[in-house]
């Protein structure tokens, strides 16, 4: 037996022509896309209606983030006092006591929105009139802002065939381009880290202690300060990072046999070459570039090096970079 059929709407009803059952079914057709039509704009404007809210919110949030970070920059510094409390802040909350960086969120963050943007705004006139401690100042506190731009802009960093065989996974070494091939709007010119280091802190300035002071974001690197560095204190400043860059592993190792130093050392050598040496410890460490290195340098180490310096002389070596991030430990 088949199944039921319906019976075709064109079939002749008793008393009707064919023109007018197909009159009668055209207008059954009509009626019922309108009635589909008015479902289907009820459900549109249900849906509308539903997600309106969730719009509304998503903008309010929107302006909440943006809008506090665009109000922030509208202005630019009114010197080098202002420019040195925004970074402040943000140093203070990113960086740990151990100099580790929080930066996860950095970009969106809007006091280093402010900051970043209040180092953009120095023009290179205005950055020509401050004293020349301020000028220093500015040039570390760009490169180190420039650079936890840098890794923020690829954070989570991840390794790269064939650098992650030798190298460790999240190294700056994995950014592309990182120190010679990223340029940043500073004092009216695009200049990269490369350029800050070698063109102008090195070349302008004849400071040895930048290299103390200046962070590649590597555990091997000097603490990063949990303070912008500035004019009136840089001197102090910088001394306390020698300090404490060869009072840790990473700058200065030592036994009653052997001394190794940091590989920055022997990178920049010549940027030292020009310090009054320690007699004693040149007159006991003689014999080889790195002897002399130590007498220069020994201004900075802790007491008991130095006291185990003019002792005897001691074999010398480096320590191994650590190229590893110096990002602080994220929740696993």
């Amino acid at each position: 037996m088949r199944g039921f059929q319906r019976k075709p709407s064109w079939i002749l009803r008793p008393g009707q022509t064919r023109a007018q059952t197909q009159t009668r079914t055209q207008t059954q057709t009509q009626a019922q896309a309108q009635a589909r039509a008015r479902v289907g704009l009820w459900v549109v404007d249900r849906a509308a209606a539903l997600a309106l809210p969730l719009l509304l919110l998503a903008a309010i949030h929107l302006v909440t983030v943006s809008g506090a970070a665009r109000d922030a920059v509208a202005s630019p510094v009114q010197g080098p006092t202002e420019l040195w409390d925004r970074i402040d802040v943000v140093l203070e909350s990113r960086v740990d006591t151990n100099g580790r960086v929080r930066y996860e969120g950095l970009l969106g963050d809007p006091a280093f929105v402010t900051a970043w943007q209040g180092l953009l705004s120095v023009r290179a006139g205005e950055l020509a009139g401050w004293a020349r401690a301020e000028q220093l100042a500015f040039w570390i506190n760009a490169y180190n802002l420039a650079t936890l731009k840098l890794i923020a802009d690829h954070y989570p960093i991840e390794g790269r065939f064939p650098l992650d065989l030798v190298l460790p996974d999240n190294s700056i070494l994995m950014v592309p381009g990182r120190w010679k091939g990223n340029f940043y709007p500073l004092a009216g010119r695009e200049r990269s880290l490369d350029a800050i280091e070698h063109e102008i802190l090195r070349k302008d300035f004849d400071e040895p202690r930048i290299h103390f002071a200046i962070v590649c974001a590597s555990i091997g690197c000097p603490f990063l300060r949990r303070e912008a560095y500035r004019g009136a204190v840089i001197e102090t400043q910088l001394e306390e990072q020698a300090q404490r860059y060869f009072a840790s592993p990473t700058g200065l190792v030592w036994d009653e046999k052997e001394i190794k130093l940091t590989q920055i050392l022997d990178w920049f050598r010549e940027d030292f070459a020009d310090l009054s040496p320690d007699s004693e410890i040149e007159r006991v460490q003689s014999g080889g570039d790195q002897g002399r290195l130590l007498a220069r340098v020994a201004r900075w180490f802790p007491p008991e090096a130095v006291t185990a310096l003019r002792r005897k002389r001691l074999d010398t070596g480096w320590i191994k970079y650590d190229w590893s991030l110096n990002e602080q430990r994220r929740p696993s």
